[in-house]
């Protein structure tokens, strides 16, 4: 299930996320995750014992954002964020610009028991008068 609380927000575009909680007044839409403004692109799987995309954030918030993505605690054995080739842990915070986009990978441990498993993370975003929250979001684990 994915949740997302939007603070300050009177009127906005479609969002991703399946509640929120929003003043009187405001007007919002739930879409997929490709669809909203807090665009997330996730991959449909990942390869044991390689690295692969985890996930393409695009802001389409109208503001620029510090984005922040974490693996769940549940998964963080499983393998390690990777941006620009660098493996930066279980977390990772960026600057994202209004309408441009950044991939972040995950290097997965060789280990063919994770054949079938997902690995679980969530993605933030706060900019002025604004946080979008997009957690619990997963991807497959292949061999």
């Amino acid at each position: 299930m994915s949740t997302a609380v939007l603070v300050g927000a009177t009127v906005l575009p479609a969002a991703s996320f399946t509640t929120a909680e929003v003043g009187r007044g405001a007007t919002i839409s739930v879409v997929d995750d490709s669809n909203a403004i807090h665009n997330l692109a996730v991959a449909s799987s990942a390869t044991i014992g390689q690295t692969s995309r985890l996930v393409t954030v695009t802001n389409d918030l109208g503001t620029d954002v510090s984005v922040e993505i974490a693996l769940r605690a549940d998964s963080t054995d499983k393998g390690d964020l990777v941006v620009d080739g660098t493996s930066v842990g279980d977390s990772y915070t960026f600057s994202l610009a209004t309408g441009t986009s950044r991939e972040i990978d995950i290097d997965v441990v060789s280990d063919s028991t994770l054949d079938g498993e997902q690995i679980y993370f969530g993605v933030n975003a706060t900019g002025t008068g604004l946080t979008v929250t997009a957690p619990d979001r997963n991807v497959s684990l292949t061999t």
